[in-house]
């Protein structure tokens, strides 16, 4: 591709980041990786606690969650389509 994008590198060490980047010798390619430290991900796991989790599994919950998140995620996508369309 021509479009040179960041990669994004989540709870990783910039550390021991750097030390697999030096090991390797590629130090060059750390200006390209972005590193936002920790990053909370709290509905997935919660998702699959109440569908697989200990005690009584809840598939009919987990699912509404899940279906939830699915029309969130495609309300996005489409305002995202009419904001970013460039045609006149």
């Amino acid at each position: 591709s021509d479009v040179k994008r960041k990669l994004l590198m989540a709870d990783l060490d910039r550390q021991y980041l750097n030390d697999i980047l030096m090991r390797n010798g590629i130090e060059s390619i750390r200006k390209m990786i972005v590193m936002p430290g920790y990053i909370v991900n709290s509905d997935l796991p919660n998702i699959y606690n109440n569908a697989f989790g200990t005690g009584v599994a809840n598939f009919g919950y987990a699912s509404a969650m899940s279906f939830f998140v699915f029309i969130i995620v495609a309300i996005l996508a489409v305002i995202n389509l009419k904001v970013g369309d460039t045609r006149d």
